[in-house]
């Protein structure tokens, strides 16, 4: 249920979201220290974290106060450790094939160990991460898959541990197997900048759009198209670019609604990078290289000119 309107946040509403990508997730916790190195108040002053994915996992981090460098180090020193594929599974499933592939022994174990048993009702920051429920309980009275939006704007989910809630938007498909009936949630929600604001308005009574500042925190972009204007491709022709394309499409959608429904109260920090898998735990120094050269001239004027004044 919505809170009550005497609970109603400071306005504005200040909101940070953060995107799925895998390993690439480091890149934009690098960004957001060099944020904070000029903005020490930051996260202080904001209300909402939202993430999915890897983004799920920065933001339950952070909403529990754990510092970003600590967060930093897990990305450079356990990415390996989740991105772990046996001998027996690359004998037994070429090229992930047959089965996942990675095991996902590796990403609860540092889930937990990092995250513990908090529960994401016991957080004091506001924050938001979607799975994606398959639904093995269907039934004619409640038949379909659904995405799942955990949160703490209401009492829901204040079981919920947030360690839980970081395997099951963090577990992708082909990449991982599904953990307690959820994967990733970016196959519908890649950028959770439309759906925190959506929740935001939908919890906090008299709260308007113009209340709302939103910095939306990617992993890169790359250059990507597809080569060509009349294919008459089948399944098998579309079968490896079609689940980027369709990942892809959910951050171009929350960036649109989201640019139309703020205007300049939204920005979008996601600097063109090359294009680095989201499992490529080779690539950290250089997504580190990358997120420090990174030009922040406009997010860094957006906090001072839009986000962070009253």
């Amino acid at each position: 249920m919505p809170i009550a309107e005497s609970e109603s946040p400071m306005k504005p509403m200040r909101i940070i979201t953060f995107d799925g990508g895998g390993i690439c997730g480091l890149y934009s916790i690098v960004m957001l220290r060099r944020l904070l190195n000029e903005h020490p108040e930051l996260l202080d002053k904001t209300t909402i974290l939202a993430g999915t994915s890897t983004g799920g996992i920065i933001a339950m981090g952070l909403a529990a106060d754990i510092p970003i460098d600590h967060l930093i180090d897990l990305y450079r020193r356990r990415g390996r450790e989740i991105f772990h594929r046996p001998w027996h599974r690359r004998l037994l499933s070429p090229f992930g094939l047959r089965l996942s592939l990675y095991p996902n022994d590796g990403l609860v174990r540092v889930c937990h160990e990092v995250l513990g048993q908090t529960t994401i009702g016991s957080l004091d920051k506001k924050v938001i991460v979607p799975a994606f429920n398959l639904k093995s309980d269907a039934s004619p009275e409640d038949p379909s898959w659904r995405m799942r939006f955990f949160h703490n704007l209401d009492d829901e989910d204040d079981d919920e541990k947030i360690a839980d809630i970081a395997i099951r938007t963090a577990s992708a498909p082909a990449y991982f197997p599904a953990y307690q009936g959820y994967i990733d949630g970016s196959v519908g929600c890649t950028d959770p900048s439309a759906l925190a604001i959506s929740q935001a308005i939908c919890h906090y009574p008299g709260l308007r759009l113009s209340d709302i500042r939103v910095l939306s925190i990617g992993t890169g972009g790359q250059i990507k198209y597809v080569d060509g204007q009349n294919m008459c491709w089948g399944g098998i022709q579309w079968l490896r670019p079609i689940l980027k394309i369709l990942i892809g499409s959910q951050a171009l959608v929350s960036i649109a609604q989201s640019e139309k429904l703020l205007d300049k109260r939204y920005h979008r920090l996601c600097p063109i990078i090359p294009d680095i898998a989201l499992d490529a735990v080779s690539k950290t120094e250089d997504l580190v290289r990358l997120a420090e050269k990174a030009d922040l001239t406009d997010a860094l004027g957006f906090l001072e000119n839009v986000f962070l004044p009253s």
